[in-house]
């Protein structure tokens, strides 16, 4: 087997891991246009996305594909830092209803404060007790 045949398998493997990744993201945005046109009071968007990668998750592991996507998986977060993640912070803030954002700003600020400082708190916290 030469180097030619390893860079094959290796580029139909990433071609295959791509594909997998942007089928579960058109079931999301699939799933997401179908909870929104019915109307669903309790489960948002974001919550339907998280169970969907959840069950793929869960799906992977069991299957034992999923030590084989960690490497891809660091390429995605990069993509879905830079290109996915500000226009959904786009669209929530243009899609935001201003009247009770800014009659509520002071607990809105309160609670990011808040959250902020305790989500730092947890995270040194487990960082000092595993290191």
């Amino acid at each position: 087997m030469g180097i030619a045949d390893i860079d094959d398998e290796d580029d139909m493997a990433i071609s295959t891991e791509i594909l997998c990744l942007f089928f579960l993201l058109l079931i999301a945005i699939s799933a997401g246009a179908f909870l929104h046109k019915s109307g669903h009071k309790y489960l948002q968007e974001a919550g339907l996305t998280t169970l969907i990668g959840m069950l793929a998750g869960g799906l992977l592991q069991l299957m034992g594909i999923s030590a084989t996507m960690d490497n891809l998986s660091s390429h995605f977060s990069k993509l879905f830092m830079l290109l996915l993640l500000p226009p959904i912070i786009f669209e929530s803030g243009y899609n935001m209803q201003k009247g009770p954002f800014f009659k509520n700003f002071g607990s809105v600020l309160m609670y990011s404060f808040v959250g902020t400082f305790i989500a730092i708190l947890f995270s040194s916290m487990m960082f000092w007790a595993t290191g």
